[in-house]
């Protein structure tokens, strides 16, 4: 069983974590001049935040980065923005660095908040969303929620959807980026959402022992705020 570890702002690193433990670290996005943060980009990130149009989305993309490089960082002795991080075969990020060897990352952001999970073995994938008013929201559930989904949440009070809407999402999400897969594929795995329900993986694929293998944690980083991370066992 992994054993869920949260910490502030990027800072000091406790060092390398250990086989049985997930490190989850929160950056606030509205924080620091993102001039200033840039000095930790690579410079292939620098040019690509250049290229954002929206100062919003570049604020959050340039403090997201920057907090991520400073956190891996701190794990593998270096520099923010001499980390070196490749993509594997299906998209994910991982480090590439021997010091790092074994452990796996993954980074989310939503408006103000950012989330960095950090594993000592095993997958992990992780997701926040700032709890919102979606026009759309019961075309997404009919579109990406795998049938018996489907059939919970139209199952619940119109009054507890909302919510319910946004534990499944950021659940989901979380596997998925885990696996390494995209938001097509949200309806290969069910999760336990919605009132007296367990957070847990249902079922990724085939597999209905899913809940065996992947280990979730739920909880409100912000107020408005909902996150949820997955972690492989063993």
């Amino acid at each position: 069983m992994k054993s869920f570890i949260r910490f502030g702002h990027p800072g000091v690193v406790p060092g390398l974590p250990r086989s049985d433990e997930v490190h989850i670290w929160q950056i606030s996005l509205r924080d620091g001049d993102p001039e200033a943060l840039l000095i930790h980009l690579t410079t292939e990130e620098q040019q690509r935040a250049c290229r954002l149009r929206l100062d919003r989305v570049r604020r959050q993309f340039i403090a997201a980065r920057a907090g991520l490089r400073q956190i891996l960082g701190g794990y593998v002795d270096r520099p923010a923005a001499e980390v070196s991080i490749r993509t594997t075969a299906t998209g994910r990020p991982e480090l590439a660095d021997p010091v790092g060897e074994g452990i796996d990352f993954n980074l989310t952001h939503s408006e103000s908040v950012g989330l960095v999970a950090v594993s000592g073995s095993g997958r992990v994938g992780i997701d926040v969303e700032c709890v919102r008013e979606i026009a759309e929201r019961d075309n997404l559930v009919r579109r990406f929620f795998a049938p018996a989904e489907c059939d919970r949440f139209f199952g619940l009070a119109i009054a507890d959807r909302q919510e319910a809407f946004f534990q499944a999402w950021t659940r989901k999400e979380a596997i998925l980026k885990a696996v390494g897969r995209g938001v097509q594929s949200l309806d290969c795995c069910e999760v336990g959402f919605g009132p007296g329900c367990e957070a847990s993986v249902r079922r990724l694929d085939d597999d209905r022992a899913a809940h065996l293998r992947w280990q979730m944690h739920v909880w409100e980083p912000l107020a408005g705020y909902r996150a949820a991370v997955v972690a492989e066992n063993g």
